[in-house]
């Protein structure tokens, strides 16, 4: 997406995939890859049992304890929070959590190579893609998966022009997780800036915003028939204190410092979206940009999106922005972009720190202790090495890319075992 950010972006030799467009070899670099994901599983839970627990009731923590419920139960007030897509898939299916986790996986692998098919990535982009730590929810009792192949249908909708994908797409999203609040303002931004026929592209635009609010009213009928209430999610959303307010300041996260900081880049990154998008609006609206560019407004306006609404409801503690941000199929189609066309010099890295630097003090009182402001410069670096796969120089790239993804398939292992024994990642 930063491709169209020509200050940032100059224009470049864009890096193209070596194999053919094909979808055999993204499937199988997909699969290959949770494929060897379950076995180091495997193989670190049989060299150190006491540290991970691979064991039914271990995947039944948090989110997936409510969906276990909806599964076996229905829906009371406090879990219409929860749409109900992926639990009732999970009771169709009536498998155990340890089978849907991995169904979940495939169904991720799948998807993930259908995303990098259409989008013609490169080996070593799908490689940085997958070891991006937050998707390890692909292999849980969560919706993410079923929410990031209805993403992918979105993406491919919009990059191949088909209406039907498209609204279906949207359907499956709204079912699957609260996301109209933010598809619907994605839908409206893709069309004001993404179709240079406004009046060919009204109709497009209706019925994808009619998709939307069709999956957002089969949830709200869902709930209905199990509570007897109309737009009982909104009282569960005040169950839960989701409520618009002011950010509380120093922004935190309730799982402890080092989530806090694992959700710190997110929170840039979605700050930064917004701010991509709004130069967009700026610079753009009169003349929209080519339709070519329709699935990386929206990832943008999604990105953005559910940022502010964390932002706006949460009162300061970014529960889950990571999660909500990194383990879309959105946040993997900008960052391809990043790794595909921008190049960054040396003078702009130093940049990067310096804004994250602030950020970190600004936002999250880094300045508190010296282990914090330490624990925050580990994060800089972490988004440093991630940036260096953008460097200017090929060697550079090339030198980086090894410990970008040992450090990220470390980091995605670390937050399942985390998960495994009950402590909260996201």
């Amino acid at each position: 997406m930063l491709a169209l950010f020509p200050a940032v972006a100059p224009a470049l030799r864009v890096e193209q995939a070596r194999f053919p467009l094909s979808f055999a070899p993204c499937l199988v670099g997909a699969g290959a890859w949770c494929s060897a994901l379950v076995l180091l599983v495997l193989a670190l839970d049989a060299a150190f049992p006491s540290a991970w627990h691979l064991t039914q009731g271990a995947f039944g923590h948090w989110d997936a304890l409510h969906y276990l419920h909806i599964r076996l139960h229905g829906y009371d007030v406090m879990r219409t929070a929860f749409f109900p897509l992926f639990p009732f898939l999970w009771r169709w299916l009536n498998v155990s959590a340890v089978t849907i986790s991995l169904l979940n996986l495939g169904l991720f692998a799948v998807s993930f190579a259908v995303l990098a098919w259409q989008f013609a990535w490169s080996r070593r982009q799908m490689a940085l893609l997958l070891t991006v730590p937050s998707l390890l929810f692909m292999v849980l009792p969560y919706s993410e998966a079923v929410f990031f192949a209805s993403g992918v249908l979105v993406l491919v909708a919009l990059r191949q022009n088909v209406l039907w994908l498209y609204c279906l797409g949207l359907v499956l999203s709204c079912t699957s997780r609260s996301a109209a609040f933010v598809m619907l303002p994605a839908v409206v931004a893709t069309f004001v800036l993404a179709y240079r026929d406004r009046r060919a592209g009204l109709w497009p635009t209706l019925a994808a915003a009619g998709a939307t609010l069709l999956g957002l009213g089969i949830s709200v009928v869902v709930h209905y028939w199990y509570t007897g209430r109309w737009f009982v999610f909104f009282a569960a959303q005040r169950l839960w204190d989701n409520r618009l307010r002011w950010p509380a300041l120093p922004l935190a996260n309730w799982g402890g410092s080092f989530q806090t900081r694992f959700e710190a880049p997110a929170l840039l990154i979605g700050l930064g979206c917004a701010a991509g998008l709004g130069w967009l609006a700026y610079r753009h609206w009169r003349r929209p940009l080519p339709a070519s560019a329709r699935p990386a407004v929206f990832s943008l306006a999604y990105v953005a999106g559910i940022t502010l609404v964390t932002l706006a409801t949460k009162g300061g503690v970014l529960v889950s922005l990571s999660r909500y941000v990194y383990a879309t199929p959105y946040f993997l189609l900008l960052l391809a972009e990043f790794v595909r066309r921008v190049r960054l010099s040396n003078r702009q890295l130093l940049a990067l720190l310096g804004l994250m630097e602030v950020t970190w003090l600004g936002l999250f009182a880094a300045y508190g202790h010296i282990r914090t402001l330490l624990g925050f410069t580990l994060v800089s670096g972490a988004v440093l090495l991630w940036a260096l796969n953008a460097h200017l120089h090929p060697r550079v790239r090339r030198l980086a890319l090894l410990p970008t993804l040992l450090v990220g398939t470390g980091l995605l292992l670390w937050l399942l075992a985390r998960f495994l024994q009950h402590e909260w990642v996201a």
